[in-house]
């Protein structure tokens, strides 16, 4: 029996799409109006593909409180692109595309779908939660290190320019993180 206030994370499915691309929207939208320009490609048409392929993949997730879609985040196990050869080292799992829808804003729920991904971190025995953000998201750079997580440096691209975050992720969170009601598998 689920109780009021329940968050179900669970895999997405290829009719989530619009869902998730709804999620990171309406935070891509709340980025630019406070002149943070990180996700801006979000808006067009351009990433349907990508986010398609990811859910294809099995690494998207939707977070949903009582039942309504209220977060989404990727999961994976390896990370080449924007890593390099660390991001091949079954050291870690690697988190991308954090967006909380607005209404959800200030309850913890972002750092809620950190625990989630340190908890799967330490369920597959890997002892690092690898991130990134923009290198100029000064606030989201921030709210990590709060959250415990050590820069590892800057990746740059003709495009695009990330700081690298790494947090250790010790055994015990594996049952610090049992209150996750998990559909992995629909």
């Amino acid at each position: 029996m689920k109780h009021p206030n329940t968050l179900t994370i669970r895999r997405a499915w290829s009719d989530d799409l619009d869902t998730v691309l709804a999620l990171i929207r309406e935070v891509t939208r709340w980025m630019i109006s406070r002149g943070i320009h990180q996700w801006d490609n979000s808006l067009t048409d351009a990433v349907v593909p990508y986010f398609a392929r990811k859910i294809g993949q099995d690494t998207v997730y939707l977070a949903e409180l009582d039942g309504q879609p209220v977060g989404t985040l990727t999961f994976q196990w390896s990370d080449r692109t924007t890593w390099d050869d660390i991001g091949e080292d079954g050291q870690a799992g690697y988190m991308h595309s954090l967006a909380t829808a607005r209404r959800a804003a200030g309850h913890g729920l972002g750092a809620s779908l950190l625990e989630w991904a340190m908890a799967q971190v330490c369920r597959h025995d890997r002892p690092y939660l690898r991130l990134d953000c923009a290198a100029e998201n000064a606030g989201l750079c921030r709210y990590y290190t709060g959250l415990g997580f050590i820069e590892k440096g800057i990746k740059e691209t003709p495009s695009w320019r990330s700081r690298l975050f790494e947090k250790s992720v010790g055994r015990e969170a594996r049952d610090d993180h049992t209150h996750f009601e998990q559909a992995l598998d629909k």
